[in-house]
C-alpha cells in the first residue's frame, strides 16, 4: 500500500477534540480523508463518526442546507452556477463593440467577484483617490446590467450567499464553531475572514507543512524539454529503488507543458505504450490537469456530428466525423465512408450542404449489396427526417431531448465497445447535458446553431479528469499540490521570467483600488509575496526536494536565470545536463517503412507500358521517389484543399485556355502585329471571359459575378502586357498549340501535352511552357535536377530544337525565362540565356546539354520501373 499524500500527524490533536476542518480545495480535502481512513485500517480501528473534515466549497454548501432545512426563507433563492454567470456576463458585454467578448466577459465577472470577496461596491472605484477611465465607467454600467439580470432570473450570486450565511451566523440560526484548522489557505480574502470570525466563536489555526528534508538541492538543465525528461528519469530510478515512494512533480505552468510532461513519463516508463502491437499498461502517474472534455476524441467528434441538424457544415468538421468511430456501423459502412469523402473532396467546397450530403450518399450507395440497412444514406436520411420534426426555435432542455435522439439514430456511440476513459466521458457528457438543460431561464429560445455552439462551450469548459488506480507519482500544478506530503518532489520550472509570476492586474478595475487592497495579481509585491508562501510550503513537502529551471528557451535565443526564491538553495551538478539529454534521447526507434528494401517492381521486357502521369512522373521521382510510387503506382492522390475565390490551379487553366484561344485565332507574331488595339482587346475580353465562365460554371455557388469580373480583368491586364511582350520578339510562327502525343522511352509509353511550339525564322523551334507562379531555371541544374518537364518536351521533338522557356505571366514579373543554343534570341529577355553562359552546372555546349538530359532523365525512369522508391 502507498503511503498517505498528506501528514495526518499534523492534524491528529484537532480530530481528537473534533475540531471542525477546513481544506482550501477538494483534493486536499480527499486525501486527508483518505489518510484518516488508512491510519483507521492499520491500527485496525473504526470510529463511528468520520472527522469533520470539509472542503471550503463543501463546508459552505453545508451551512446552506441547514439554513433551508431550518426554514430561512432567504436560503431559499437560487445561486447563479459558474456556467449562468458566464452567459449572463456575455449578454451583458456583448454589443460593447470590442473583440473577444468571451475574454471580456471573464475579465468583467472576475473584477466584481475580486469587489465582492473584498467587500467592496462597485461605487468604491469612483472615489478620487483612483484614476478613473471609460472602461472603468463602462465596467460600472455593465455591473448594473448583471445585478438586473441576476434579479430577472431569480438568482443571487455566490458572495451574496455567503452573506447570507454570515447574517445567519450573527442571528444565532447556526450553531458556531468552537475549533477550526485551516489547511491549504495562504491568505484569506475579507469576505472570508468575515466568515469565520462569525462562524467560530474559539480559536483559528493555519496548518501548513513543517517537514525538515534531508535533501534540498537545486539543479539546472539546458531546456525545458531537458529539464522535464530529467524529472521522468529521476522518477523512475527513484521508483525502481523503491516501489512505495509517493513521488511528486510540481509545475507551475502545467496547462502549457502538460503534454510534453506526458510525453516524457510515458516515453520513460512504457516505451512501446504507442505501439500498434504492444499490450497497453497502467502507468504509473497521475496528472492533476484535466483535459476539456469537449476536446476529447469522442466529445469532439459528436459535437462535430451535431452539425447534421444544420443545413449546411464546413468541410473539415464533416471530414472529421465522416471518419469517426463513434456512431454507425463502422464495421458495415467504411468502404462507403472512404467513397463519400472522396466525393466531397472534389466538390473543393469551404461548406458542405444536408443536401449533398444525401445525394452523393444515395450514388454511392447503388453500388453495394446492401443498399438499406446501416448504409450511409439511411443514417442521413432518417437524420434529415428527425431535423424536419424539430422546432426552428427551442429553449435548452428541448434541445437536449433532440439531441439524444439524433443520437440514437446515429447509433450514438459507435459499435465498439469503449475503453474505461470513453466510458468516463460518456458519463460526464450526460452530466453536461443534464446542466445544459438547466440553463432554460438564462439562455431561452435557441436556434440549433446556438444550441450547439452553447454546449460547445459548456463541453469544453468542463474538465475532464479520468479516475485511474491511486499512483506513486503525483503531477500536479503549484496550487494543487500545496499541502501535500511527498516522500520525493520536484518543483520545475523555477527560473526568473516564471517564478514569481507576472503581475496581472484587471483591466476593468483602477490598477490603484487593486494595489490598495491587495487584489489577486494586482502587483509585483503581491505575486513575490504568493510565490514566496508556495516555495516556503515546498520546502518543506517531502524528505527529498529537487528544485530545478531551465538555462534557455526553447528556441535556445533567451537566457534564463533562476528564481531568487531558489538561489540560496545548494546547487546539484552530479546530474550532469550533457548526459540527462543523451539518456532521454534514446527512445526506441520509429518503426519506418523503406520501400528499397522490399521486393522491387519490375516491368515487363516484352510490353510497352503506359505510364499514368506522363512527365509529372520525373518531377516526382526527382523531389521524392517514394511520392511517385504513391501517386502513379498506388493511385493515392492529394486532397484539393477548398480555397476562397479562384484557386492558383483554375486561374491556370483559365489563362492556358485563354492564350490557346487567342493564338488559334492569331496563328503568327504577324497577325499579332496586324491586329489593331480594338480588335485584339476583344479578342482578349472574349477568350479570358469565355475561360472564367466555364469555371464559374463548376462552383458557381463560390465563384459569384462580381469575383468573376475581378478575375477576368486581372487576367485581361496580364496577357495585353504578355502580348506586348511577343510582339518585340524576332518573328515567329505558332505551329503547335496545347499538342498531345505519347512518346516511348526504355519501354515506358510517356503522355505528353506541350503548351506551344513556335517555328523561328530559320525553321528551327522554340517550345514554351506557360506558367503563373514563380519559375526558376535552376530546376533544370546539372545536380540533382527538380523538373526535367521541359528538357523531356526537348527530346521528344524530331525538328531542330533552338530554345526551351518558361512564359512566366503573373503579377510579379511577365518574362520569357529560358536556354537557347546560342543563335536563338528574344529582344530585352534578359531571363533567356545561351547554354554557354549557363550557370547551372550543365554543358557548355546544346548537343552536350541535351545528352546530358537525356541520361539524367532515363535514369530516373529506369529508377521508377525497378521500383526504386525509397523515402
Amino acid at each position: 500500500m502507498l503511503p498517505p499524500l498528506f501528514n495526518l500527524s499534523s492534524i491528529l490533536d484537532a480530530i481528537n477534540q473534533q475540531a471542525l476542518i477546513i481544506t482550501a480545495n477538494q483534493r486536499l480535502c480527499s486525501k486527508a480523508q483518505e489518510a484518516w481512513a488508512q491510519q483507521q485500517e492499520t491500527i485496525q480501528l473504526s470510529q463511528l463518526e468520520p472527522p469533520a473534515i470539509f472542503s471550503l466549497s463543501q463546508w459552505v454548501d453545508e451551512q446552506w442546507f441547514t439554513l433551508q432545512t431550518l426554514g430561512n426563507t432567504a436560503s431559499f433563492q437560487n445561486v447563479a452556477s459558474k456556467d449562468q454567470q458566464r452567459i449572463l456576463w456575455e449578454r451583458v458585454t456583448q454589443n460593447c463593440g470590442r473583440m473577444q467578448t468571451e475574454k471580456l466577459a471573464k475579465q468583467a465577472s472576475t473584477a466584481l467577484t475580486y469587489l465582492h470577496q473584498w467587500q467592496l461596491s462597485p461605487d468604491a472605484i469612483k472615489k478620487n483617490t483612483h484614476f478613473v477611465s471609460d472602461a472603468h465607467n463602462t465596467f460600472l454600467d455593465w455591473c448594473d446590467s448583471y445585478s438586473n439580470l441576476l434579479k430577472k432570473n431569480r438568482l443571487i450570486s455566490q458572495e451574496e450567499k455567503i452573506n447570507i450565511i454570515i447574517t445567519a451566523f450573527k442571528e444565532q440560526q447556526l450553531t458556531k464553531v468552537k475549533q477550526c484548522l485551516l489547511i491549504g489557505f495562504d491568505d484569506l480574502s475579507p469576505l472570508l475572514n468575515t466568515l469565520f470570525d462569525n462562524a467560530i466563536e474559539g480559536s483559528i489555526k493555519k496548518v501548513s507543512n513543517t517537514q525538515t528534508p534531508k535533501t534540498l538541492t537545486r539543479r539546472n538543465f539546458p531546456t525545458v524539454k531537458d529539464e522535464i525528461n530529467a524529472a521522468a528519469l529521476w522518477a523512475k530510478a527513484l521508483l525502481e529503488k523503491n516501489p512505495h515512494a509517493r513521488i511528486g512533480i510540481i509545475s507551475p505552468e502545467l496547462g502549457q507543458s502538460r503534454e510534453t510532461i506526458v510525453n516524457a513519463l510515458t516515453h520513460t516508463f512504457e516505451p512501446q505504450h504507442h505501439g500498434i502491437t504492444s499490450e497497453q499498461s497502467i502507468l504509473p502517474f497521475n496528472i492533476s490537469a484535466g483535459t476539456p472534455l469537449g476536446n476529447t476524441p469522442l466529445i469532439a467528434d459528436s459535437l462535430k456530428l451535431l452539425g447534421l441538424l444544420q443545413r449546411s457544415f464546413s468541410f473539415d468538421d464533416c471530414c472529421q466525423w465522416l471518419y469517426s468511430p463513434f456512431w454507425g456501423k463502422q464495421s458495415i459502412d467504411q468502404a462507403q465512408r472512404t467513397r463519400l469523402a472522396n466525393q466531397l473532396e472534389r466538390l473543393e467546397q469551404f461548406e458542405i450542404t444536408t443536401n449533398q450530403l444525401r445525394f452523393f450518399s444515395q450514388k454511392i450507395t447503388e453500388g453495394f449489396a446492401d443498399e438499406s440497412a446501416h448504409s450511409l444514406y439511411h443514417y442521413f436520411r432518417a437524420a434529415h427526417d428527425l431535423q424536419n420534426s424539430f422546432s426552428f426555435n427551442a429553449k435548452p432542455s428541448a434541445w437536449v431531448e433532440h439531441f439524444l435522439s439524433f443520437f440514437d439514430v446515429l447509433d450514438w456511440p459507435g459499435e465498439r465497445s469503449s475503453d474505461s476513459m470513453e466510458y468516463q466521458q460518456t458519463q460526464l457528457w450526460y452530466q453536461v447535458l443534464e446542466s445544459f438543460a438547466g440553463l432554460d431561464s438564462v439562455l431561452g429560445a435557441l436556434t440549433v446553431r446556438e444550441a450547439i455552439k452553447e454546449l460547445g462551450i459548456l463541453a469544453r469548459s468542463t474538465p475532464f479528469q479520468a479516475k485511474v488506480p491511486d499512483s506513486p507519482i503525483q503531477v500536479l500544478g503549484i496550487l494543487e499540490g500545496a499541502g501535500l506530503q511527498f516522500t520525493h518532489c520536484w518543483v520545475m520550472g523555477l527560473n526568473q521570467q516564471t517564478w514569481p509570476p507576472a503581475p496581472a492586474p484587471n483591466p476593468l478595475l483602477p490598477f490603484a483600488l487593486q494595489k490598495e487592497h491587495q487584489f489577486p495579481h494586482a502587483s509585483a509585491t503581491r505575486e513575490l509575496e504568493f510565490a514566496r508562501s508556495l516555495t516556503d510550503q515546498y520546502r518543506h513537502c517531502a524528505e527529498h526536494i529537487v528544485m530545478s529551471y531551465a538555462d534557455f528557451n526553447e528556441s535556445g535565443d533567451i537566457h534564463w536565470q533562476p528564481s531568487q526564491l531558489i538561489v540560496d538553495i545548494p546547487k546539484d551538478d552530479s546530474l550532469n545536463p550533457a548526459n540527462t539529454l543523451k539518456q532521454s534521447s534514446q527512445s526506441p526507434p520509429l518503426a519506418v517503412i523503406s520501400c528499397a528494401q522490399g521486393p522491387k517492381i519490375t516491368l515487363k521486357d516484352d510490353a510497352t507500358v503506359p505510364l499514368k502521369g506522363g512527365s509529372s512522373v520525373l518531377k516526382a521521382m526527382a523531389e521524392n521517389p517514394f511520392d511517385a510510387f504513391a501517386r502513379f503506382r498506388l493511385a493515392a492522390r492529394s486532397i484539393d484543399q477548398p480555397v476562397s475565390g479562384f484557386s492558383s490551379k483554375e486561374q491556370g487553366i483559365i489563362m492556358h485556355q485563354a492564350l490557346a484561344s487567342i493564338w488559334h485565332r492569331l496563328g503568327s507574331q504577324q497577325q499579332l502585329l496586324e491586329h489593331s488595339d480594338e480588335s485584339l482587346n476583344d479578342l482578349i475580353n472574349n477568350s479570358v471571359t469565355k475561360g472564367v465562365r466555364e469555371q464559374q460554371i463548376k462552383r458557381r455557388s463560390q465563384l459569384h459575378d462580381t469575383l468573376c469580373q475581378l478575375e477576368i480583368d486581372r487576367q485581361i491586364a496580364l496577357i495585353t502586357d504578355w502580348l506586348e511582350i511577343e510582339k518585340q520578339r524576332p518573328a515567329f510562327t505558332v505551329l503547335h498549340i496545347e499538342e498531345s502525343f505519347t512518346a516511348n522511352i526504355k519501354g515506358l509509353s510517356i503522355n505528353i501535352r506541350i503548351d506551344r511550339i513556335d517555328q523561328l525564322a530559320d525553321g528551327s523551334l522554340l517550345i514554351i511552357d506557360y506558367k503563373t507562379g514563380s519559375t526558376s531555371l535552376n530546376v533544370w541544374k546539372a545536380q540533382n535536377p527538380s523538373d526535367l518537364q521541359m528538357p523531356l518536351y526537348l527530346l521528344t521533338q524530331q525538328s531542330p530544337v533552338s530554345g526551351i522557356a518558361f512564359a512566366q505571366i503573373n503579377v510579379k514579373a511577365r518574362a520569357l525565362k529560358g536556354l537557347h543554343n546560342g543563335d536563338c534570341t528574344v529582344n530585352n529577355a534578359k531571363g533567356f540565356q545561351a547554354i554557354g553562359d549557363n550557370k547551372l552546372g550543365l554543358p557548355p555546349t546544346w548537343e552536350d546539354a541535351k545528352k546530358h538530359w537525356e541520361q539524367s532523365i532515363e535514369e530516373l525512369l529506369l529508377r521508377f520501373a525497378n521500383g526504386d522508391t525509397p523515402i
